[in-house]
């Protein structure tokens, strides 16, 4: 999908060394920060999606702690929601509908 295209490369690839990529790693790598938030944010918008709720994982979402989570509604009442992880990148998660309230995702 287009939009975990975009976040994969903006995340993984923004530093010197590609961030997602677990050469040489062991662990879940570290904790994503507002930081990161900003750079999936930046990259959905960049991609031409509507708006999204991103930001990091709480213990209620459908992602592991330390990670950036972020929904986005797309045609009708379906959403992407994915999460992004270092030392792994974009995992997407299966199409979900809408929450109550019209959500994709609970802010």
């Amino acid at each position: 999908m287009r939009l975990h295209t975009a976040v994969h490369e903006a995340f993984c690839a923004r530093r010197v060394a590609n961030v997602c990529d677990r050469a040489g790693l062991t662990g879940p790598g570290p904790d994503a920060g507002a930081a990161d938030v900003a750079v999936v944010r930046q990259a959905l918008i960049d991609a031409g999606d509507p708006p999204a709720v991103v930001r990091l994982a709480g213990a209620r979402d459908p992602a592991p702690d330390g990670t950036v989570v972020y929904g986005v509604r797309l045609a009708g009442d379906v959403c992407a929601v994915a999460y992004v992880q270092y030392t792994v990148g974009v995992r997407p998660r299966d199409l979900v509908g809408l929450l109550p309230g019209g959500v994709c995702l609970a802010g």
